[in-house]
């Protein structure tokens, strides 16, 4: 027992020292190594909503000198986070950056797509800073942060800026072809990876057909195939228009150093100031190596910290005697196996198109479930839940009841409600000291902790408010799960080392999401069009759901880990489902767009 109270806490430290180092080394590099000033502030919105945003200013800047400067904007479903590798670099070459939340997104108030995204709003409040070269802004967006958040910026203010970026973005709202405003579009380029999963963004069927978009030709003034790289008008006279098309797809392009360099090189080429620096010389990827670091630091710190609760005096009893495995075996146990990997995924796209993400669907957006892009997630596990639910009936009467399985065997026997209540508070402690490290070092040193597209952010009091709705829909799906691979689908009999089970249960509920991923991007890696769909707006959402699916490749065997080891510590299913469902809903609810105010 004293062994394993002293490996707990070794890798306590070690998950400590994770989160700490990984965060500091981001923050270094984040502030160009105390070279840039960051401050987070707030910009009163046209609308009357509150526009958060990150301010990234070079200590260069000398006294009353004014320097060239950058307004920055992330897509859809996205925070002002994804646009810090952006944002660090244009602050290294001594540009003045305003880096915001859309309305709806991260700390901003309102819902999606208010005050024209905030784009006019931001734009303002860059100009009136003092130390901004008015002649010298350069307008920069990904995705919807580029037709919505640049090209509502640009049209308020056609005077008001030098130059357009748009990373994986368009001019038009997807879906229109409306071109007003087009030709006062000042010093355009446009970023089009050749493998993008959106295509019909730009009326395409693949990326490598950007050249012969009806909504980009246009905009270069040619009937001819766009030729990719060439500069086509006058950076001079501000008509200038460029083609950039890296092999890249849509998710990837905050996090590509092709993407980010040609936005560079593009601002470099159409404004006067910073300081040069070339394009490809970049240290982003050493901030977001930091806060990788620094979620495995927080994912690990789980598993130590909740076995040395459970050693506590208050919360030992909800330590049980481990059940005898009574479930599938041989042939039967790959059976369920398979089943349990397969009947996600083969529903997964489906949700998507029968939510309510772009039209009305079977899950409307509600102010218990106000968050567009999670809804197709919350009908996901809904259905997942119940078909769980049900395979666990037919299991046990075909299986269970013939090899006397009792409430035990399933993980849910002997803990009354006050145990049941006792197992969320321990979840809840568990959780806690990662939630203030998040807290602390985004409001101290402006970063979060994230790999990619999956991270861990303070919930702001509109983001809390909504845990509870969406941590029982969670629970609809992870608790019979639990239930299915605590009973029937333990492996090697449940026999194995805690490690071993833990790796065979992350395989089991991931291994299905990514042979679907695979499915879907070989044929765009190819050259291909995409896979899937008929009708634009069923390409358009299949597309999306394959975009926003990459979080659950992490998320889902983290989440399976959770559940086999505290089954494993506490013989009961209850304190890993609490661990899941808040950890689940933390991360969705965290990071992710109003489309229904509160």
């Amino acid at each position: 027992m004293e062994l394993n109270n002293k490996k707990n806490l070794k890798l306590i430290v070690v998950a400590l020292i994770m989160m700490i180092g990984g965060s500091l080394l981001a923050s270094r590099v984040n502030s160009n190594f105390g070279k840039t000033i960051i401050s987070e502030i707030k910009i009163n919105g046209f609308a009357g909503n509150a526009i958060s945003a990150y301010l990234y200013t070079p200590k260069s800047i000398e006294m009353g000198k004014t320097a060239p400067a950058i307004l920055a904007a992330h897509g859809m479903n996205n925070q002002k986070n994804y646009m810090a590798n952006t944002a660090l670099e244009f602050a290294r070459r001594g540009f003045i950056v305003l880096n915001i939340d859309q309305p709806g997104h991260g700390n901003s108030t309102g819902i999606n797509g208010d005050d024209n995204y905030g784009g006019p709003s931001a734009l303002a409040y860059l100009r009136g800073l003092p130390n901004v070269d008015k002649n010298n802004i350069g307008l920069i967006g990904m995705s919807q942060g580029g037709f919505g958040v640049v090209s509502s910026a640009a049209r308020a203010y056609p005077d008001g800026y030098s130059a357009t970026y748009y990373m994986e973005s368009e001019y038009t709202a997807p879906g229109s072809m409306d071109m007003t405003g087009a030709d006062k579009l000042r010093n355009a380029a446009f970023c089009e990876g050749l493998v993008t999963e959106l295509p019909v963004m730009i009326f395409v069927s693949k990326g490598s057909e950007a050249p012969i978009s009806p909504v980009l030709q246009p905009l270069f003034n040619t009937k001819d195939p766009i030729v990719p790289n060439k500069i086509y008008g006058n950076i001079t006279n501000g008509t200038a228009r460029i083609l950039y098309q890296p092999f890249e797809d849509h998710v990837i392009a905050t996090d590509s150093p092709a993407a980010i360099g040609y936005a560079i090189e593009w601002m470099q080429q159409t404004l006067k100031g910073g300081n040069n620096i070339e394009p490809s010389n970049q240290i982003w990827g050493w901030k977001l190596f930091g806060t990788a670091v620094a979620l495995l630091g927080a994912i690990l710190f789980l598993f130590p910290f909740g076995s040395i609760l459970l050693k506590t005096t208050w919360f030992k009893t909800l330590v049980e005697p481990q059940p005898e495995f009574r479930g599938f075996k041989g042939g039967a146990w790959w059976v369920g196996a398979l089943i349990t990997a397969a009947i996600g995924p083969l529903l997964y796209a489906w949700s998507w198109l029968h939510s309510s993400v772009f039209m009305p669907g079977l899950f409307q957006n509600n102010t218990m479930w106000p968050l567009n892009m999670v809804n197709p997630t919350v009908l996901w596990n809904m259905i997942l839940g119940v078909i769980t639910i049900v395979l666990l009936f037919i299991s046990h009467y075909l299986f269970g009841k013939k090899n006397s399985m009792a409430l035990d065997q399933y993980g849910i026997g002997g803990i009354g409600w006050a145990k049941i209540l006792k197992s969320l508070l321990f979840a809840v402690c568990v959780i806690f000291p990662v939630y203030i490290l998040v807290v602390y070092f985004d409001k101290v040193w402006y970063v979060d902790f994230r790999i990619w597209v999956v991270g861990l952010r303070p919930l702001n009091p509109a983001r809390w408010s909504i845990i509870p709705s969406y941590s029982v829909v969670y629970a609809i799906y992870y608790v019979p799960i639990a239930m299915i691979l605590c009973a029937y689908l333990r492996f090697n009999r449940g026999t194995s080392k805690i490690g071993t089970e833990m790796a065979a249960a992350a395989v089991m509920l991931v291994i299905g999401m990514i042979v679907w991923l695979a499915l879907f991007y070989i044929p765009i890696l190819v050259g291909g069009p995409l896979p899937w769909g008929k009708e634009v707006m069923e390409v358009t959402i299949i597309a999306m759901s394959a975009a926003n699916s990459f979080p659950n490749i992490f998320v889902i065997p983290c989440m399976a880990c959770i559940l086999v080891y505290f089954f494993r510590k506490t013989g009961r299913i209850y304190t890993g489902v609490f661990i899941v469902i808040l950890m689940v809903a933390w991360f969705n609810v965290g990071w992710n767009m109003f489309a229904v105010a509160l």
